[in-house]
């Protein structure tokens, strides 16, 4: 097969299990937004705490939790920090990790063009994740079903996961406003839209034409969790238009009713499934609750996954007649922690390591670093 440029789509044999590449992961680290400045000119957004753990811990974890064995992550900015971080936190004893970095790159399209120039990419298919993504989903049957779609064509090369939420989760940006068209047979994705600033949709009468049953989603939430044949890359070798992966890749070729790859869409339906992007604040305290009341399990405080992390917490329910909860709040303290009978802690605590309370301290839905003093 061939793209509209000339260039080669290789036929791979999916049925030779012998030849499979081990399984591989692009990480962005970056997210090319100023959500998080100033704070993130000086430390990268992926390296921020959430509930204790660097950002970056739960998008690794839910890698090596998925059989992923080779992590490229790929950065711009803050390149030694993460570096550092990797090599002093224990993750290369759980993933095979190299982190990638060039100053030539902009956007997240030149990211894709610098990963493909590199060569490094062998699996197919390969995971592309956000480094700010939080998620405890299973992509097993992801893998296979795109893999079944990849023998039946080869210009089926990505598939997208979605989770359906209320248009008021808190846990979906406000600046998202997504619309996904799929066919409901195939689940192909025949329509992508983000803009916000458009009343109606426009939908190409050819649309209609060439499929028989479609579904029109306003209530998806996109997990930024993506299985990707090389050819993705390619594509963005191709088009240097191409600088954003949803708004102008994903949006670009399936609008491209003539001459575009096939995009596909796969709705999470394990009511446990939990993923979400830690796009800004409010995203971050939302995420941050979840995690603290167990929605993203087994990923819990007291797992201390986190590969070479030395945090210890231990769970119990607040006693209500002398902390002044709830009998359903929760408190995660680390090793160290001195709690006075005096102090009211309510809505779920994370104490640091170290942390000390004052007499009388008040605490409510918060999580508290390790070495601090109240």
């Amino acid at each position: 097969s061939q793209s509209d440029s000339g260039r080669a789509f290789p036929l791979v044999n999916m049925d030779d299990e012998k030849h499979e590449k081990p399984l591989q992961a692009v990480l962005l680290a970056d997210s090319f937004t100023s959500t998080f400045r100033p704070i993130s000119f000086e430390v990268p957004k992926v390296l921020f705490p959430l509930g204790n753990v660097p950002m970056l811990a739960y998008s690794l974890e839910m890698l090596a939790s998925n059989d992923v064995k080779q992590v490229f992550i790929f950065c711009i900015n803050h390149a030694d920090q993460i570096r550092q971080y990797i090599d002093s936190s224990g993750w290369l004893k759980k993933l095979n990790i190299e982190v990638l970095s060039s100053n030539s790159c902009t956007s997240a399209g030149d990211v894709m063009r610098e990963l493909d120039q590199m060569g490094k990419i062998e699996s197919d298919p390969f995971v592309l994740v956000s480094g700010d993504v939080v998620s405890n989903i299973d992509l097993k049957s992801t893998i296979i079903s795109h893999k079944a779609r990849r023998k039946q064509r080869a210009e089926n090369i990505m598939t997208m996961l979605f989770k359906r939420v209320g248009r008021s989760a808190r846990t979906r940006p406000l600046a998202d406003d997504v619309v996904v068209g799929l066919n409901d047979n195939t689940q192909q994705i025949i329509y992508y839209n983000n803009n916000m600033d458009e009343s109606a949709l426009k939908l190409p009468s050819m649309v209609l034409a060439e499929h028989d049953s479609m579904t029109l989603h306003s209530d998806l939430l996109d997990c930024h969790v993506d299985i990707c044949s090389p050819e993705v890359l390619w594509r963005f070798s191709e088009n240097f238009d191409y600088l954003e992966l949803r708004n102008g890749f994903i949006a670009s070729e399936v609008a491209n009713l003539d001459l575009g790859q096939y995009i596909f869409g796969h709705i999470l339906t394990d009511p446990k499934s939990y993923s979400a992007r830690v796009h800004d604040l409010r995203c971050y305290d939302a995420i941050t609750h979840d995690l603290m009341h167990r929605w993203v399990y087994p990923i819990v405080p007291e797992l201390n996954f986190a590969a070479g992390q030395s945090n210890h917490y231990r769970r119990s329910h607040i006693n209500a007649s002398v902390l002044g909860g709830s009998s359903r709040d929760i408190l995660y303290k680390d090793s160290g922690v001195a709690i006075p009978r005096s102090a009211k802690l309510s809505g779920g605590v994370s104490l640091g390591k170290n942390t000390q309370l004052g007499e009388g301290s008040v605490i409510s839905k918060s999580t508290i670093g390790p070495g601090c003093t109240i």
